[in-house]
This record gives C-alpha cells, structure tokens and sequence, in this order.
C-alpha cells in the first residue's frame, strides 16, 4: 500500500515561541519501519521538522501552530496515497489536529484515515463520534497493528469489524467497537529499529535540538515500554498497561553504534515512561556502557521513580555517561500520594 504516516504540526502558547525546541518523532519512526517491514511504500510527513520556524495563529486562542500550515500538508500528500496514518500524542495539540484531519478528509475523501497515540488512546470515544472523517483508530502500542490494518486493508477487506486491532465507530449501532488482539508486543527486541531515514532526522541533529540538550547531536531512544505502576493522573495504564519491559542490553548497544556510525551522535534522550524499575538491569546497562566507552552522553528527561536511585546506581550512572535524571516527586504528602496511588512512602527517602 502507498502509505502517509503524519506529525502535525505542535501547538504551543503565543509566550511560548522563543523557548520552543521540538524532538524527533521516535513513534513514526518506529510505525514506519514496521511498516516497511512489510515492503509497504511508507512516507512520513513530520509537519513541525518541515517548516520549525512556521508559527501561525490557532482561530482566536492565544495558541501558535509551529510547523507547516494546514494547506500545505494537505498540497504535500501524494496524489495515490491509500492510507494516512495521524499521530497526536498531546492533548493541547487536538485543536489543531483536528483541523488537519478535516482539511484532509475534504481533499482525500476516500482515503482511510487512522489515528494513533496517547491522546486518541485517551479519548478516541469522543474522537469516533464527533469526526466521522476518522475511519479507525488505533489504542496504545501501535506497530504490529498497523501492520495489521495495512495488510487486511491491502487484502481488500471491507468490514472493519473483521480487521484485530483496531477500534471503530459502527454506524449502523452508533457504538463503538473495539476488536481483539494482543494489546502488547511480547518481545520488544523483535521491534524494528526506528525508519530515522523517512523522517527529517538530519535537520533536528544539525540545529542541535533534543529534549534534555540544545546544541549537541540527540537521538531519542528507548530502553524499556511500559511502567509497573498506576498513578491516577498518567496515561501510561491506557497506552502501555502496567507491564514493564526491558529492552537486551545488545540490542540497546547495537542501535547506538548504529547511531554513532550513520549521525555521528554525541548525546541520547532515553524516553521511557520508568527506566529505572529493575534494580540488576540498570547497574548491568551501565556497566556495559562504561566498557563500551562509546564517547556519548545520555539522559533521562521523561522523569523516573526514586526508588531504585541509591547511591551506588546514580554513581553508575554518571560513570557510563548519564547527565540528567527527571525526579516526579509530585507530593510529599503521604495522603495525597496515597489517593494518587504513587505507591512511594516519603518518610523512608529522607
């Protein structure tokens, strides 16, 4: 199939404009690679890379669209695409997305559109009923379902009701339906390595942008999917299920060297939701990174747990390279972290 994966563009505040950096896409990278797994004919449109210094008005809102305009994603979509796929992972940036994928719909009525990402897993039932543009989406992890959706699409398939994996609105019962399949990939070393060749990955590594570091050469990676853990106000539950998983400490190596040798990569964002739940796994990372002597520094920036973090770990992790950690302490108290359900008792971390 001739397949679109889109970005649309970030929606940031009016007072935002100056601080503003974006980040590499690492979830189309990995959709697209799945997708060419397949020998699916896969372009990825990555709206903010295309134009970073594009800023455009949100209707009255005192909001900025960062990235190429709305008319000029739909003038960029091949004429004989088949399939647009559409990320929104933020809840703020639904007001522009939507837009898009109207804008979209109204050139390409006959194209299928599906959705993915943490915001649509949040909130695909409001989605599905106010945007008939949207023919599916697609809830958590998304790479062997897509591949799913393309094959059956590609077969000829008709029924969305015969196609595992996604969820849609029928029409004819105005409810929704959501249809079996394994909600997570049991290996996750089985995962393709991120299609950073279909994106713009160069323009973000030239400009020096990455989430923990400006000015350097930053790659975003993964060590691990999912998080243990169910505090009330994440939507990890939702997207990842409370199973956590580590990534073989080759695998991670081998992708890195990778980085090392096609971008020459001086520094890389671990985006995990928790690294740091494995006690043994993360000493073992490090210490393969201090013998690998890789010349890269690396960090946190998505905020891990406390637990784990004695003295012996965080100086394993400055030794192998680790500049930045995101504590997410949200409250000392023990009632409010109690009905939060944070799990973490404060008294014992003094």
């Amino acid at each position: 199939m001739k397949i679109l994966l889109i970005r649309p563009p970030y929606v940031i505040p009016k007072t935002s404009v100056y601080g503003n950096k974006g980040v590499p896409s690492l979830g189309l990278a990995y959709l697209s690679a799945a997708l060419k797994s397949e020998n699916h004919d896969v372009e990825c449109m990555d709206a903010y890379a295309e134009d970073m210094d594009c800023f455009t008005a949100v209707d009255s809102a005192e909001l900025l669209s960062n990235g190429l305009t709305t008319e000029k994603i739909v003038e960029r979509i091949p004429h004989d695409v088949q399939m647009i796929g559409i990320s929104c992972m933020f809840s703020n940036e639904w007001i522009n997305t939507s837009r898009v994928i109207k804008a979209i719909h109204a050139k390409f009525p006959t194209v299928f559109l599906v959705l993915g990402g943490e915001h649509v897993t949040a909130d695909y039932e409001y989605i599905l009923k106010n945007y008939n543009e949207v023919n599916c989406c697609i809830l958590g992890e998304g790479e062997e379902k897509i591949k799913n959706l393309a094959r059956q699409l590609h077969a000829g398939v008709k029924d969305l009701s015969l196609i595992e994996g996604i969820t849609f609105l029928d029409k004819s019962t105005d409810s929704i339906i959501t249809t079996e399949f394994p909600y997570r990939i049991k290996n996750i070393n089985e995962i393709k390595t991120p299609d950073w060749e279909s994106l713009s990955i160069r323009k973000f590594l030239d400009k020096g942008y990455g989430f923990s570091m400006q000015g350097r050469r930053t790659i975003p990676m993964l060590l691990s999917r999912g998080c243990p853990y169910r505090c009330t106000f994440c939507s990890n539950e939702k997207m990842w299920t409370t199973k956590w998983v580590s990534r073989d400490i080759d695998h991670v190596v081998d992708e890195i060297k990778k980085y090392i040798h096609l971008y020459r990569i001086e520094h890389i964002d671990f985006y995990d939701l928790t690294a740091v739940v494995n006690r043994n796994w993360t000493l073992a990372f490090c210490k393969r990174m201090i013998e690998e002597n890789l010349q890269v520094t690396w960090a946190l920036p998505s905020g891990t747990r406390s637990e784990t973090l004695d003295f012996e770990v965080l100086s394993r992790l400055h030794q192998s390279g680790c500049t930045k950690i995101t504590y997410a302490p949200e409250t000392g108290s023990k009632i409010l972290s109690k009905k939060i359900k944070k799990n973490v008792n404060p008294v014992s971390y003094t």
